[in-house]
């Protein structure tokens, strides 16, 4: 079927700029297909992981190098792609998008709890309940579940000030502080993976975090 083959020629595409290079033409082709998918899709793709690949692709389109698969090379020369053989860098502006995209995702994912006026994350006592309701715990869960009531409430007070205070951070033009930004964040990416199966949406957002190594 036609889905079929847009799901094939989106993983073939993905695995080519993987392997030659995300050039500019090949990320918008991925693009393309996986936004056909989304509106095809309706409910079932309109998560907020699905909305995030749609920004990140849209943002790899400008941070690709403009050529059908190629790379940027920062560091050395001959740089696969770049017909002058010198190292080169993707534009800031692509890089700062990128940034943004990181910021409103872990901004948004703390506001939203505390506008939810939810009493779990007022009392502080959300991780009582998250690690055997959330949708594929691991075996780990059950361990973290069983542990103190104020490990739990600290698992989330901190979990609140990483989404909510500390991606101002990302937005701080120095290097030093944008990568103790970043090692926040994988950090927390790193410890819902232990404990939840979310697919590529910790993976998605680790890998954004990359952005903000580059000064």
């Amino acid at each position: 079927t036609v889905l079929d083959a847009t799901c094939l020629a989106g993983a073939a595409a993905s695995l080519l700029a993987l392997t030659i290079g995300p050039g500019t033409a090949a990320m918008l082709a991925q693009y393309a297909m996986h936004l056909s998918l989304f509106q095809v899709g309706q409910t079932f793709l309109h998560f907020q992981w699905d909305t995030l690949l749609l920004e990140v692709g849209f943002a790899s389109i400008l941070l690709a190098k403009p050529f059908v698969f190629a790379s940027w090379r920062i560091r050395g020369t001959g740089g696969v792609g770049d017909g002058t053989g010198g190292g080169v860098k993707p534009p800031l502006s692509a890089l700062f998008l990128v940034r943004w995209i990181l910021f409103k995702l872990m901004f948004q994912s703390g506001v939203v709890k505390i506008q939810s006026d939810c009493p779990t994350w007022q009392k502080l006592t959300a991780c009582h309940y998250h690690f055997a309701t959330q949708c594929i715990p691991t075996p780990l869960a059950w361990h973290f579940a069983k542990l103190p009531s104020s490990v739990l409430k600290a698992f989330v007070a901190g979990t609140l000030w990483a989404e909510v205070a500390a991606p101002a951070l990302i937005l701080i033009p120095l290097g030093g502080v944008q990568r103790v930004a970043a090692a926040l964040q994988i950090a927390l990416q790193v410890s819902i993976i232990f404990t939840g199966n979310y697919n590529f949406f910790n993976l998605l957002t680790i890998s954004l975090c990359l952005a903000l190594l580059e000064d």
